[in-house]
């Protein structure tokens, strides 16, 4: 089928062209003469060639009139590109693209290497360009395409390093010159420089009005008038007020680290025994000069010793041989020399070394330094040369004040936290004893053999804290540091029990002998010798009836508390079988778990049947678990599982059991 071909004149063409456009059916712009038609795209793709045909500027009026385009069409489409195209800027009506700001970066960068300097006004001239498009362009390619640097007193000058270097010299030219003299105005203007730059220069080439020896008298002179002022390094002078309100930041550094020293007598307190006191104490770096009159005293003790036994040595010398006298009268000379010499240098050595630690006890002059830097903001900015000798003036007064404080905290602890912890140390130890009493009543309604094994494991446990508590007593009271108060261990109690004194040693070595025993009579002996007047002046107090109902109730309560939350099977039965038998004998019992099958037993004939094989049964899986997790070459995880699932099941049964069981049937058996 073939179509019949027509032939539009101009004009329907054009009302064809505006009903789509009317009916939103196509979107073209329209030239100035009305003749063509345009597409957006087709209008964007000709101002990219005019922009690149035009080396990357182009004014918007000349667009127009090279496209044919109506001014408004071109600045909209413009505006649009700038929008979507970060590598087109628009500047004053002139379209430009970032091969333009290359370029002019290179231009620039040509003029500055050419003539030294360049300012902003005249580039802004040069290329009819706005001051802040140019200064933007001359930061973003500074040090990379621009070799200068910006003037930093005024940011429209840039120069380059050797334009300085020439200024300089010419500068230092026409002052060598300057014979009379001459103000500044007219030798920066023989020179053609910048007057800030002139000025620059001119004080990094004048000399100071002073020499180094000139300043030198000055600032001693200055100094013997003011009496309060620090030199550092010859070239800083500060106020002694800037090394006194360094101090205040010391404070609470210095008191925890004293409290701490005070509380565990160490770098406050060492331990010095002497010949007759094994247990002596004195707080170093508070010494009054006492131990170096002693020690003054001893020397001279031994100096009249040698020299009388000198004495005789020469007279039987003289009995026996004359001729042999004047020799050995410088033997001895020489002899009492060198034994008078010899003790006195490791003293002297000592002193020293004391000295050094008692300086370094608080911090070292770095340390200061460091603190000095972090708490005071206002010496931040100072040299670090001043910073030492701040830290190097603050060393001996921080390091006395630290002993005073650590002194006085000592004393205090001393007086009134010492009785404060001697009330702790009698309640604690009156708390454990009797607890340790009423344990026992519950070990004396078992068989012999079972007794044993339960009073073993009181000794190791209940009573093993109980000494452990009067050895660290007596050791606060003479002084000797201890590290750890927390599991003091047998071996670690008998190390400290060696350190004490003597009469303190016996009865203590025989405390810690008794609890590798079997008998708490033998541990009750010596407890009660030590609480005793001769040694902690401890008064152990029998509770009454009253009291002691109270106490076996609370420990009651303790034990159904832990026995509710309990979620392993075997503890929830080792609770639980202390607790039944607490509940059948009024008496409470502490024991280890193995020995949970003889407190079983014991309930046999105070529980019915019934519960008695709820308890057994528990036992039973316990055991049969134990066994399976030992044997690793028969172990069956599927029975294993199995075993726990029973043991939890039948926990729930247990705790009924304890928590719900009644003395009433007890009552009612005897």
């Amino acid at each position: 089928m073939v179509y019949p071909f027509f032939r539009l004149s101009e004009r329907n063409v054009i009302e064809i062209v505006s009903k789509l456009v009317e009916l939103h059916l196509i979107d073209v712009l329209y030239t100035s003469d009305g003749k063509t038609y345009l597409t957006h795209e087709q209008l964007a793709k000709e101002i990219r060639d005019e922009l690149i045909y035009n080396a990357g500027r182009i004014n918007l009026v000349d667009l127009q009139q090279l496209l044919n385009v109506d001014y408004s069409h071109i600045e909209a489409k413009v505006n649009d590109m700038v929008k979507h195209d970060g590598h087109l800027t628009l500047v004053l009506g002139q379209l430009i693209d970032n091969s333009y700001r290359e370029r002019l970066a290179d231009e620039i960068n040509d003029l500055l290497q050419e003539k030294g300097h360049v300012t902003i006004i005249e580039l802004t001239k040069s290329y009819d360009l706005p001051a802040d498009f140019i200064r933007e362009v001359i930061d973003y390619y500074l040090g990379k395409r621009i070799k200068g640097q910006i003037d930093s007193y005024e940011r429209d000058i840039v120069f380059t390093n050797a334009f300085v270097n020439r200024m300089k010299a010419q500068i230092r030219g026409a002052l060598s010159a300057v014979t009379v003299p001459t103000t500044i105005g007219p030798v920066r203007q023989s020179v053609g420089c910048q007057e800030h730059l002139f000025h620059y220069v001119v004080i990094t080439v004048l000399p100071s009005v002073l020499s180094r020896k000139d300043a030198s008298d000055l600032l001693a002179s200055c100094l013997k008038a003011k009496g309060n002022v620090i030199v550092c390094d010859s070239t800083i002078v500060a106020s002694e007020k800037l090394v006194s309100q360094s101090m205040p930041a010391f404070s609470e550094i210095m008191t925890e680290k004293a409290e701490k020293a005070a509380k565990s007598h160490m770098s406050v307190l060492t331990s010095e025994p002497g010949p007759t006191s094994q247990g002596s104490v004195k707080i170093t770096g508070l010494d009054d000069g006492s131990s170096a009159r002693e020690d003054k005293k001893e020397q001279r003790r031994k100096k009249a010793a040698t020299a009388g036994s000198s004495k005789k040595e020469g007279t039987g010398g003289r009995e026996v041989k004359m001729k042999s006298t004047k020799k050995k009268g410088k033997g001895r000379e020489v002899e009492e020399e060198s034994e008078e010499d010899a003790p006195t240098q490791p003293a002297a050595k000592g002193k020293a070394t004391k000295e050094t630690a008692q300086e370094q006890r608080f911090m070292s002059v770095n340390e200061i330094q460091e603190v000095s830097f972090e708490k005071q903001p206002h010496l931040k900015e100072c040299p670090s040369q001043l910073l030492t000798e701040i830290a190097t003036q603050l060393h001996r007064p921080l390091t006395r004040q630290y002993q005073e404080v650590a002194k006085s905290i000592f004393i205090k602890s001393s007086g009134t936290d010492r009785k404060k912890t001697a009330v702790e140390v009698q309640d604690k130890i009156n708390g454990l004893w009797v607890n340790t009493h009423l344990f026992e009543k519950g070990i004396k309604l078992f068989e012999e053999a079972v007794q044993i094994n339960l009073v073993k494991h009181l000794l190791k446990t209940v009573c093993s804290d109980l000494a452990n508590t009067v050895v660290l007593a007596l050791a606060s009271d003479n002084m000797v540091s201890v590290t750890s108060e927390e599991n003091l261990t047998p071996e670690a109690r008998l190390r400290l029990i060696s350190t004490l004194p003597k009469e303190s040693q016996d009865p203590l070595s025989r405390l810690h002998v008794t609890l590798n025993g079997h008998s708490l009579e033998d541990f009750f002996h010596q407890l009660e010798l030590l609480c005793g007047p001769h040694h902690l002046g401890i008064l152990l107090k029998k509770p009454d009836k009253r009291k002691e109902r109270q106490l076996v109730f609370n420990h009651r309560l303790s034990l159904v508390e832990q026995l509710k939350t309990e979620t392993d099977p075997a503890m929830g039965l080792h609770l639980a079988v202390v607790l039944l038998f607490q509940t059948m004998t009024q008496c409470m019992l502490h024991i280890p778990g193995r020995l949970v099958p003889s407190v079983i037993h014991h309930l046999t004939s105070l529980l019915d049947a019934e519960k008695m094989a709820v308890l057994t049964q528990m036992q039973d899986l316990i055991v049969k678990q134990h066994k399976m997790r030992s044997d690793q070459e028969h172990h069956d995880n599927e029975l294993e599982d199995q075993v726990t699932k029973e043991m939890n099941t039948l926990l729930a049964s247990v705790k009924d059991i304890a928590l719900n069981t009644k003395k009433a049937s007890a009552a009612a058996e005897d």
